[in-house]
């Protein structure tokens, strides 16, 4: 909840610059950019909770960075095979490499 609302907020900020025409053209066209970034994170993060809860893995929370995704898991431990599907699931969905996953066991 805390993430959506930050991330509307973020949004609702991007819209307004780019709205405002007395700001840059340059400015606004960043501000785009970023509404494009945020909006594509937030539908990875989406797209993996779903397929790790139909797995059941669930409840699982991701975020997605430009170049690292952290997935917590609520368990005490994980094996190695689910470790290895999540790490394939999030490579495939973001493009981001293995060494930039970090897969956390919440307990």
């Amino acid at each position: 909840t805390d993430r959506g609302t930050l991330r509307e907020d973020e949004l609702d900020r991007l819209r307004e610059i780019m709205a405002d025409e007395s700001v840059p053209e340059e400015i606004r066209l960043a501000a785009g950019r970023r509404e494009l970034e945020l909006m594509d994170r937030s539908q990875k993060e989406a797209a993996i909770e779903a397929v790790l809860t139909a797995r059941g893995y669930a409840p699982a929370v991701v975020t997605v960075q430009p170049d690292s995704v952290n997935v917590l898991i609520r368990a005490e431990s994980i094996t190695q095979r689910d470790a290895a599907v999540i790490l394939d699931l999030v490579m495939r969905e973001t493009g981001v490499t293995g060494g930039n996953v970090k897969i956390i066991p919440v307990n």
